[in-house]
């Protein structure tokens, strides 16, 4: 039997079935791999989404909250361990070891899911206005999954900072922002401004076109709005509402220290409850409830209260804020409540009804802003003073300055003479008169004061300031100041140069313009310095009567008036011919000056006159310097025209003429002197009364000097050194004492002790100067006045027209023109072809007999109904 031959694969055909089936498993095996890997990717991109979504949500529930109240905010663009431990409100979010992490003072927090987190960067504009768009902070995550390096997801998160953080830094991988889990709540920016007719009556102040009224003054009868700006930090997490509290209280000083008193307000310095030490708090209409609100009226009076229960009225003062910020739940709840803030003052002021300014209010006011700002300076005024306080009296609303001198340092403020202060004067005069005589040259200064413990004070007469500091520093005042003594109980002028005062040889080397002749006042009281000075006895007749002491006079407060004439004579004996006159180019910068003073009633006095007197003269006298007001016999200072004495045998005979029924028109003698014979001319002030203190009858005659101020400064100056030819030769003193030139109106407080003492100004304030049957009456011969626009020193005259010029200080063209020539049209002197006065009444046309000649002839006297002075013309 054959052996038949088995069928099996060759080798090759083994190899290939292999082949395919390696090909076919490792199909299935790459599609089983690929569906892993692709499964492995899914889950780590969800991973990835899951994680950034965790972080993002972590990022909103934690971090946003804090953004929306945050008040600072940095990008910072560093290594994060340059990032500092915490230990206050600072929060930092960074990226450290593939984790989002927030530090702060509890120590640091992985953001939920943020382990994916591969890159961190923050973003946000760099422009501050705003606006949504600046005020928005972006976030630029980068996640991937350790896994799968190449798989990564990309988002940004952009969040709104509501609170409009200050910013720094613009882009970075490093976020600072600054949180407190404590709600804490502030107040800034309290102002206060005036309501207009358009202010609503909700609490939404548009103060846009509100005129600002912080730390200023303003006048009675306005309404005070109070504006301020809430500040929270911290997180806020209901609807809230700005439930501040705003409250109100008054004082009569801004300098009062912030702390409320309970004691009666009183106006004395030395008490506990003195107004001007301390806050009172103010009480609404009901004069039971405290005065609330964003607003407060000041029309009618102000109340408060003290001790248990009592109840103090004021009508003036200054009027202060205080906010307590709150915040409340729409229920009313109080959520969060920060400490009180004190607000700006706003100080409340009476005016003259007409609008033009007074002297004090701008003087006070300069003051004030010296005080407030470093002693920076007010155009118009210098403040050298070291130690001032300023007030208001809070029943008249006019301003009080408490000038304080230790030592025997001067304690000096100067005020330019100008003539917008002038204004209801001039219009007074141009009614009365027939042209306006007052101006820088001619004018009166009403002086309200009173001196505690202190030496006196001062009035510089139209002084002359060389080199105007900018600081109120060294200031080199020259001129004449009338000194209302207390320490010598006297009324001496005398000379200061260079911010000194100084002496000379000679007769009146320290006390000028006027010097007692005669008098036979009583030893002890009266006669304290009377041989060489006024003294209070020489003011008083029988309608004046002083029932105190000299000391009670001058610590009582008095209203005092001056008067002030400054004059020029337009020739000079010719150096090449004696006894001939020739016209002086430098005239109008040679001043001389004549000055009267007399007392006025103050106080309740005035008040019970002004019961008496009708609206329409009240208006006519707003400065309650008429006959009704005056308290003394009028004192008078330089080369003035008076009474001469007739002589009759060994006796010189004086007219009285005064306000007396017992003297007025009778005489007094005096033994001619041994040995010489005194001058006859006409230039005595002559007294004579019946002492209220002694019920003894005085008498006394003062003779006037001329004040000549150059040539007093020059020669009698003290000689030393360099003094004389640095500062008092021709050229400096042709500098200030141009015609043009600022004058300047001063206050001076000294002290002979060393302790604390000063002065009290309740008013310095112009009133109407010498009229003209004043000038024909006083003028000395050979003299001229100045005109209005010569003595003009704020610009170029002609380049006012007349419209400006009414409107700044009251001018008519032609009447307000040519005074001189209205004065002395009927002079009957002409020397070198000018027109000047002849020294005896300036009326050449009526008699002798019948003219007024001098300052006797134009005194105020005796019967009342009878009186033709000039002053009660003035005020008919």
């Amino acid at each position: 039997m054959k052996n038949k031959k088995l069928a099996a694969f060759t080798l090759v055909e083994a190899l290939i079935g292999v082949i395919i089936m390696m090909i076919v498993i490792g199909g299935i095996a790459l599609s089983i791999k690929m569906g892993i890997d692709m499964y492995g990717r899914a889950e780590a991109h969800s991973e990835l989404i899951n994680g950034m979504r965790f972080t993002l949500d972590s990022f909103n529930r934690e971090i946003s909250p804090m953004l929306d109240v945050t008040r600072e905010v940095e990008i910072l663009s560093t290594d994060i361990s340059n990032i500092p431990s915490v230990s206050d409100d600072n929060h930092y979010i960074y990226l450290e070891n593939g984790s989002l992490t927030h530090r702060s003072s509890s120590g640091d927090e992985i953001l939920t899911g943020s382990e994916y987190i591969d890159r961190v960067a923050f973003s946000y504009p760099t422009d501050t206005k705003e606006t949504g768009e600046n005020y928005t902070l972006r976030m630029d995550l980068t996640a991937k999954h350790e896994r799968y390096g190449n798989t990564e997801y990309n988002t940004t998160l952009e969040k709104a900072m509501y609170n409009l953080p200050s910013k720094r830094g613009d882009n970075g991988n490093i976020l600072r922002f600054k949180y407190s889990d404590a709600v804490d709540v502030n107040v800034i920016n309290i102002k206060h401004y005036r309501k207009n007719n358009n202010t609503p009556e909700n609490n939404v102040i548009d103060v846009s076109n509100l005129i600002d009224i912080s730390n200023s003054t303003d006048i009675k009868g306005i309404t005070i709005i109070v504006s301020y700006d809430l500040t929270i930090d911290g997180t806020v997490n209901e609807p809230y509402e700005d439930v501040s509290l705003v409250e109100y209280f008054i004082s009569s000083s801004q300098e009062a220290s912030l702390d409320i008193s309970n004691e009666e307000p009183s106006d004395e310095e030395d008490s506990s409850g003195f107004k001007g030490k301390h806050y009172w708090q103010l009480l609404d209409k009901s004069e039971i409830e405290i005065q609330t609100g964003l607003e407060i009226g000041t029309s009618g009076d102000l109340k408060t209260t003290y001790g248990s229960g009592g109840k103090y009225q004021w009508s003036f003062g200054t009027i202060r804020s205080r906010v307590t910020p709150r915040i409340a739940d729409l229920s009313g709840n109080i959520l969060a409540e920060g400490a009180p803030v004190w607000g700006p003052y706003t100080t409340i002021i009476d005016r003259r009804d007409d609008g033009t300014p007074l002297l004090h209010d701008n003087w006070s006011e300069a003051i004030r802003h010296a005080i407030m700002n470093g002693w920076e300076q007010t155009k118009g005024f210098i403040t050298g003073i070291s130690d001032v306080s300023y007030t208001i009296d809070t029943d008249t609303g006019h301003n009080i300055i408490r000038f304080n001198a230790n030592g025997n340092n001067n304690s000096t403020v100067f005020a330019e003479a100008d003539l917008k202060y002038m204004k209801r004067e001039r219009n007074l005069q141009r009614e009365k008169c027939g042209a306006a005589y007052t101006n820088i040259t001619n004018y009166s200064l009403i002086v309200d004061a009173q001196i505690k413990e202190t030496s006196g004070y001062g009035i510089l007469i139209n002084g002359r300031i060389l080199n105007p500091p900018d600081d109120g520093k060294n200031i080199q005042d020259n001129g004449y100041v009338f000194q209302y003594d207390r320490a010598r109980t006297t009324f001496p002028v005398r000379i200061f140069g260079n911010g000194r005062q100084g002496g000379g040889s000679g007769i009146n080397d320290y006390y000028f313009g006027a010097q007692p002749e005669f008098n036979n006042f009583l030893s002890g009281y009266d006669s304290l310095n009377s041989a060489s000075e006024y003294v209070p006895r020489s003011l008083q007749n029988n309608a004046f009567r002083m029932h105190e002491t000299r000391s009670d006079f001058f610590n009582k407060r008095q209203r005092v008036l001056y008067t002030i004439l400054e004059y020029y004579y337009p020739y000079i004996e010719n150096p090449d011919k004696i006894g001939e006159y020739i016209n002086d180019p430098d005239a109008k910068k040679k001043p001389h000056y004549i000055v009267r003073m007399r007392t006025l009633k103050t106080g309740e006095e005035v008040d019970e006159i002004l019961k008496k007197m009708s609206p329409e003269k009240q208006a006519q006298d707003p400065w309650h310097i008429g006959k009704e007001f005056y308290n003394s016999e009028p004192i008078w200072y330089g080369d003035f025209v008076g009474a001469s004495p007739a002589i009759s045998g060994d006796k010189y005979i004086f007219e009285v003429k005064n306000f007396s029924e017992k003297h007025n028109n009778t005489k007094i003698e005096f033994t001619r002197p041994v040995s010489g014979e005194i001058d006859l001319r006409r230039n005595r002030n002559v007294f004579r009364l019946d002492d209220a203190k002694s019920g003894k009858e005085a008498s006394s005659v003062v003779r006037g000097y001329d004040l000549n101020i150059r040539e007093h400064l020059y020669k009698k100056w003290p000689r030393t050194g360099t003094w004389d030819t640095n500062n008092y030769n021709k050229e400096t003193l042709d500098k200030i004492y141009t015609s043009d030139g600022k004058r300047y109106i001063g206050i001076r407080i000294w002290n002979s002790k060393n302790e604390e003492a000063g002065v009290t100004i309740y008013e310095i304030n112009m009133a109407p100067g010498f009229c003209d049957s004043e000038l024909k009456a006083l003028l000395p011969k050979g003299a001229r006045i100045y005109e209005t626009k010569e003595a003009y020193s704020n610009g170029y005259w002609d380049k006012l027209s007349e419209e400006d010029k009414n409107d700044k200080f009251s001018w008519k063209n032609g009447t307000d023109e040519n005074l001189n020539g209205k004065v002395l049209e009927k002079s009957s002197f002409r020397l070198t072809g000018t027109l000047a006065s002849d020294g005896e009444g300036n009326d050449k046309d009526t008699k002798e007999e019948d003219r007024n000649i001098g300052i006797m002839d134009i005194r105020h006297t005796w019967p009342l109904d009878k009186c033709k002075c000039p002053l009660c013309k003035l005020f008919k």
